[in-house]
């Protein structure tokens, strides 16, 4: 098989970062500056599709040192490769594709020729960036980012003057920045096939996941690009509005940070910056009426959630349609996450019936809108942005998500056989753990009348739930309680805490068995070693955990160095906490909430190929839900769900559930 390592280099009006790479692809401005490629083992190549004069050319080869192809016409070797290989492979596969690819006749090509070293780099759990990933597996190559400026000024148009009126950067006038360009294109050639040669492949079932996840992804979600319009309008005339009584109230804008803190301070409200969290909580324990008037101002003003509407505008495609949202092995456990709108993280909605707003906005009569909601405006806006993803006409949106499915996977890896039960029979986890906590009856009349005979202990219930099941304690039950705008007294909190790990033993065995055989596997590489369905590996410069699918995840440069509380196992990975590359340690939980992560992960992965053989038309995930369109004759809510729920055999005694919903809008349901 001959193996085409291939990175383009281009040219666009548009921001690819900010528009994304599908409505970048079909801008009709779109050209490809350069082509570099390597065939297997041999010497990066360049292809310059431009055609410029022998003494150009001439002194182009001389600074690049490499062989160079002229002109728009496929070399021979690139087109008649059997399998090429990118860094973000998505890129120069849909670029190839486009009309810009077509112009100098690059082959057309589909997703299964392509292999993705960003993928390959993020299954590893090495960081997904070629420059960090070069640089955290100490490459020979490494990413060159001294030229990387000049690629990125000719890759946008050039800002015209007086004495030069021409909006491209040409050979004449920036000759120094192509041979830059060029070089920064090798050497990145370089740098992704030895990144390619160091890690392993995709398995074969995650390669095809990998070129699923393409294709849902090439199909899109379409928006609603009239009722975003008329939302717009809405929102401009509102923040026009308490702008000006800012400004009234404070003498300054809502925008002018350092002039409103310093007019805050005068006031009495010595806020330490005026970030939200900061804000929101002063807004809870303050109350100077003036102060709060004028920060809630500030905080209705600058808040970011429809901010989403205009991030939809400039994604859509030509055809309304939002591409390249999901990205593959998103999180080290191997969980999507999403891009440019962010799907994955929508804003928590406080209507009932978010689509009445959405009908309501066509009158694009504020006075109207508010009259009818009791909410502030931006929030109502923010409420109705899952609305504004629509099927095509003539067909409907079904939503099928797994009911509690991270806790169910606990539950099976810790062996905790009577929560499992529940979760078999009536499904009333969070009403049996608060009738455990406080010693309530726990039959099941009795469970299903606590959520409005008990809500203040059912909602504890479901908090520890939520919260307790990865070795958390005070703190992590807290911030879950935060989420509902709630928060437990210390020592109640440590009565729940401490009821929750008495009735849920073998979760605290499943916490100890993970680290002591981490620690164990790190000590003693080659070795395995097997606990709870998962086993733990050192091979080579990775410990693996193997999860009961089969699947690793891997943690890179494992070590054993001391904790806070004692000897803990380490490895080189992304801080929660600082999202930064680094040495970080891991614990008990940390683990369990890895396996657990990754294996409800592999359930849905197991799911979406038997959807799609089934022929339901999946255009998304989110979180634990699959977003499929299709013509409402074709198949059924039900049967989606049923499909979702077909565990594989590795799962088995691992009770699963799916409901969901159909419709015209997108919403939570």
């Amino acid at each position: 098989m001959t193996v085409a390592h291939v990175d383009f280099e281009t040219y666009c009006e548009l921001n690819l970062p900010k528009v994304g790479l599908f409505k970048y692809s079909e801008h009709p401005s779109l050209e490809i500056h350069v082509v570099g490629f390597a065939i297997d083992d041999e010497d990066v190549e360049l292809w310059i599709p431009s055609n410029p004069s022998p003494k150009i050319k001439l002194e182009i080869f001389q600074a690049v040192g490499v062989h160079i192809h002229w002109g728009k016409k496929c070399p021979e070797a690139l087109k008649n490769a059997s399998q090429y290989r990118a860094h973000n492979a998505q890129f120069e596969r849909v670029i190839g594709n486009s009309h810009a690819g077509r112009k100098i006749r690059f082959p057309k090509t589909d997703v299964t020729q392509w292999v993705c070293t960003a993928a390959k780099a993020a299954a590893s759990n090495i960081p997904r960036k070629l420059e960090d990933a070069a640089k955290a597996l100490g490459l020979r190559h490494q990413k060159d980012t001294t030229n990387s400026g000049s690629m990125l000024k000719l890759a946008k148009p050039r800002r015209p003057s007086k004495n030069d009126p021409r909006t491209r950067w040409t050979y004449e006038n920036a000759f120094g920045d192509y041979i830059k360009m060029y070089k920064y294109n090798v050497d990145d050639v370089r740098t992704e096939r030895e990144l390619d040669q160091t890690l392993p492949d995709l398995s074969p079932r995650e390669q095809r996941l990998y070129e699923l996840d393409q294709q849902i992804n090439e199909r899109g979600i379409r928006v609603d690009r009239d009722a975003i319009g008329d939302v717009l309008f809405l929102v401009a005339d509102y923040k026009a509005r308490i702008a000006k009584n800012c400004i009234r109230i404070t003498g300054v804008k809502p925008t002018q940070r350092d002039k409103l803190v310093e007019w805050l301070r005068n006031k009495g409200a010595d806020l330490p910056n005026m970030q939200a969290d900061t804000v929101r909580d002063w807004l809870t324990t303050e109350d100077n009426t003036l102060v709060r008037k004028v920060l809630r101002i500030y905080q209705s003003y600058n808040m970011k959630a429809p901010s989403k509407y205009d991030k939809m505008l400039l994604a859509a495609c030509s055809d309304d349609r939002l591409r390249g949202m999901f990205l593959y092995h998103g999180a080290a456990t191997g969980r999507w996450a999403s891009l440019i709108v962010q799907l994955q993280n929508l804003f928590r909605g406080v209507l009932p019936d978010p689509n009445n707003a959405i009908a309501l906005y066509e009158t694009m009569d504020l006075d109207f809108l508010m009259m009818l909601y009791s909410e502030n405006p931006m929030q109502i806006f923010a409420s109705t942005i899952r609305g504004m993803l629509v099927p095509e006409d003539g067909k409907i949106l079904r939503c099928a998500d797994y009911n509690s499915i991270e806790g169910r996977v606990t539950a099976w890896l810790a062996g905790q056989e009577d929560k499992l039960d529940i979760y078999r029979t009536h499904g009333k986890v969070y009403e049996h753990t608060a009738a455990q906590i406080f010693g309530m009856p726990n039959d099941v009349d009795s469970l299903k009348r606590m959520k409005e005979e008990h809500p203040d202990e059912r909602f504890a219930g479901k908090t520890a739930e939520l919260a307790l099941g990865f070795q958390g304690a005070v703190d992590a039950l807290n911030r879950m309680a935060k989420k509902e705008g709630k928060e437990f007294e210390i020592e109640f909190a440590l009565q729940i805490v401490r009821a929750w790990r008495e009735s849920n033993n073998h979760y605290k065995k499943l916490w100890r068995n993970l680290e002591e055989h981490a620690h164990a596997a790190v000590e003693n590489p080659g070795q395995v070693f097997k606990t709870n369905k998962l086993m733990f590996k050192v091979e080579g410069d990775f410990l693996y955990m193997r999860l009961p699918s089969g699947r690793r995840l891997a943690y890179y440069k494992p070590d054993i160095r001391d904790g806070k509380y004692g000897p803990q196992v380490t490895y080189m990975g992304v801080d929660t906490t600082t999202r930064r590359y680094g040495r970080v340690s891991s614990y008990g939980g940390r683990w369990t909430e890895n396996a657990a992560q990754g294996t409800a992960r592999d359930i849905m992965a197991h799911a979406l190929p038997n959807l799609e053989k089934a022929g339901y038309n999946v255009i998304g995930t989110v979180h634990d839900e699959v977003i499929d369109e299709d013509d409402p004759e074709f198949g059924s809510l039900e049967e989606m769900c049923e499909i979702m729920c077909d565990t594989p055999k590795w799962a088995e005694g691992l009770p699963v559930a799916a409901d969901g919903w159909e419709g015209l809008r997108y919403k939570k349901d």
